[in-house]
């Protein structure tokens, strides 16, 4: 299945909160986020968390669009996809209550650290093959090389100068890491051929 990558804004960090931005990107790269209006009932707001992604209630009552018809675009555009976040618990619980206003049915979320390593099998398999001589120095190497792909992939998007705290460039961002890991664990394959591999 295809990937999407989404990140929410909420209106505190507290079990009562709700979703107030929702962002997605595709593996392709291409995306979209969607200010969501406050629904009757969702009074949680949190200035703390009003100071760190920006969003004010006005805003949202100006900007934003009601949650039904969010929701109602959301599940069209990420029919069929595999929905990663970073933060999965939270996202999954902001987005199923985005979903629930329009009597939609709940959606999973995978967590994006497992989809780094779904990106890594390729280079394990080659060099931690089931049945291989020195199995545990070949299965430490390969997953040396993976844990390296993968920090190398953050810290390039730690390094990158771009906007926090809102929904789209944060999707963005983890999916950049994603693309990041893939292209790194892509190059350790071309090096690591079966005839380098210990044993």
């Amino acid at each position: 299945m295809p990937l999407a990558f989404i990140d929410h804004e909420a209106s505190s960090l507290t079990r009562r909160s709700f979703p107030i931005e929702v962002g997605w990107v595709f593996e392709d790269g291409t995306g979209e986020s969607h200010l969501i209006r406050p629904a009757a009932g969702w009074r949680e707001w949190s200035m703390a968390s009003q100071a760190v992604h920006g969003i004010t209630q006005g805003k949202l009552k100006r900007e934003g669009k009601p949650p039904k018809a969010v929701a109602r675009r959301a599940l069209e555009a990420l029919a069929g996809c595999t929905i990663v976040a970073d933060q999965p618990a939270w996202d999954a619980a902001w987005f199923n209550m985005l979903l629930e206003t329009a009597g939609l049915p709940p959606a999973s979320m995978a967590s994006l650290a497992d989809i780094e390593l779904e990106a890594c099998r390729p280079l394990l398999a080659l060099l931690a093959p089931e049945g291989s001589p020195k199995r545990i120095e070949t299965v430490n190497l390969a997953r040396n090389m993976a844990a390296g792909a993968i920090n190398g992939a953050r810290d390039a998007e730690q390094r990158r100068p771009r906007v926090h705290h809102r929904a789209l460039p944060d999707a963005e961002s983890n999916w950049r890491i994603w693309v990041g890991v893939r292209e790194r664990v892509a190059a350790a394959l071309l090096r690591a051929t079966p005839g380098t591999a210990p044993g």
